[in-house]
């Protein structure tokens, strides 16, 4: 290659990266009214800067060859910082090593540049054999923080073992984005990773949401998510982390799928501001799964208007609606207007009102925008099932009763109120209700 072609193909290059960082994204039609998706990824390998890949230099490298090797750019930490999005990406190269860096967007969806350098982070006593999965957080005291996992070599490993490794969460600070302070790694009895950092005190102290693990890989006992209280994020400690699995009082999320619907989980979130710690609990999921039902019975009941031409008015509904997710995000009142919805369907449907746009709404709202599923739950479905049984064995309690054989028709009554089926005995015979649906 002489040094004309030389030229024209380092100018292809930089036309190619100038193309690629100034390319507009494309928002996807479908989304659900709060969240978007965009056609193209924010950042890739090949939005670092030529010259970081590229020894320019005619004589030192003549065939243009890449001197450093990037695989890919991914699980970056966001921020916005003087009103500019930065995301801090981890960046990896050919040795499967990683570094960071930032890149800045004015609208945080296409643009994206990097700055002209890397980040150099400083190393502790014990220096990292990698770093990656920054989460950067904007706190109250004033720094920005950045919270990523440093990984050094496991020193219980066997002799040549080079692949057995250990992860803590390294922390660093900036108030600029440029001159980084490391301070001490977290100190917890586990291994840590993808530890984040709630931008403000709760009573007074710093909140980390944790994430610990008994291995690199395996979370083994550890599980779930955590949080703990620090006092210090200069010398960080957790002394008590409350961990589902450690207290026995907070379900993991794949304990609570197991004995709940995932709409129960869902009402559960949204029911809490984003901004709050969250603490799963049985009874705050069984309640949260009651609303579910009550949104799922509303949004399956069948219209049978005896008036059809007396249509329910939803546009009051839709407005407060939209007003609550404009409020920050506030889920909570959103999710409150859709029960105050649900409540109006069922009385408008008893008065013979036709509900059928009232039923259109509140599907959309609470499932394409709220993700709620709203299939009839399993126990309706497994009450209409067992229902022929069950009122078998009503009958035959009542003529067990009637024969004067209360022994034998009190054990039914055990029986099934240990299945779940509670009987009333009323003036008008024998009715039965599952406790679970009350």
């Amino acid at each position: 290659m002489n040094k004309k072609q030389f030229d024209k193909k380092v100018k292809k290059l930089f036309e190619d990266h100038k193309k690629l960082i100034t390319k507009k994204n494309l928002r996807i039609n479908k989304g659900n009214g709060i969240y978007f998706r965009y056609k193209n990824p924010i950042i890739t390998a090949q939005h670092t800067p030529i010259t970081w890949r590229y020894d320019l230099n005619y004589k030192s490298n003549p065939y243009l060859m890449e001197r450093l090797g990037i695989n890919c750019t991914f699980n970056s930490g966001a921020i916005e910082h003087n009103g500019k999005i930065l995301l801090g990406v981890r960046v990896e190269g050919h040795d499967r090593k990683s570094f960071f860096a930032i890149a800045e967007s004015k609208n945080g969806v296409d643009n994206f540049r990097f700055w002209d350098y890397p980040i150099t982070m400083p190393e502790t006593e014990n220096p990292d054999t990698n770093v990656y999965d920054m989460r950067l957080v904007k706190h109250e005291d004033g720094w920005i923080y950045g919270i990523f996992c440093a990984e050094r070599k496991d020193p219980s490993a066997a002799s040549g073992d080079l692949s057995s490794a250990i992860a803590a969460a390294g922390i660093v600070r900036t108030r600029d984005m440029l001159a980084w302070e490391r301070l001490p790694d977290l100190k917890s009895a586990s291994q840590q990773r993808n530890v984040v950092l709630h931008p403000e005190f709760i009573r007074g102290k710093y909140a980390l949401y944790t994430r610990p693990q008994e291995g690199f890989i395996e979370a083994g006992k550890g599980g779930g998510i955590g949080w703990a209280l620090i006092d210090d994020m200069t010398h960080a400690q957790i002394g008590e982390e409350k961990m589902s699995k450690s207290l026995g009082n907070m379900p993991t999320i794949k304990e609570a799928l197991a004995k709940n619907s995932s709409d129960a989980l869902r009402v559960f979130i949204l029911s809490g501001q984003y901004r709050s710690p969250l603490s799963l609990s049985d009874e705050g999921l069984k309640g949260a799964g009651k609303g579910a039902e009550r949104l799922s019975r509303a949004v399956n009941r069948k219209d049978s208007s005896t008036k059809p031409d007396d249509i329910f008015d939803t546009e009051t509904y839709r407005k407060q609606f939209i007003e609550s997710m404009d409020d920050d995000f506030n889920t909570a009142q959103g999710l409150s207007i859709l029960f105050d919805l649900a409540r109006a369907l069922n009385q408008a449907a008893d008065s013979g009102i036709n509900i059928t746009e009232a039923r259109k709404l509140l599907k959309e709202l609470a499932g394409e925008v709220m993700g709620l599923r709203l299939d009839s739950s399993e126990a309706e479905t497994g009450m209409m099932e067992a229902a022929p049984f069950i009122d078998l064995m009503v009958k035959t309690r009542f003529d067990l009763r009637q024969a004067k054989q209360y022994q034998l028709a009190d054990e039914i009554r055990i029986k099934l109120s240990e299945m779940g089926i509670i009987l009333e005995d009323t003036p008008k015979g024998t009715i039965w209700k599952n406790k679970k649906l009350g």
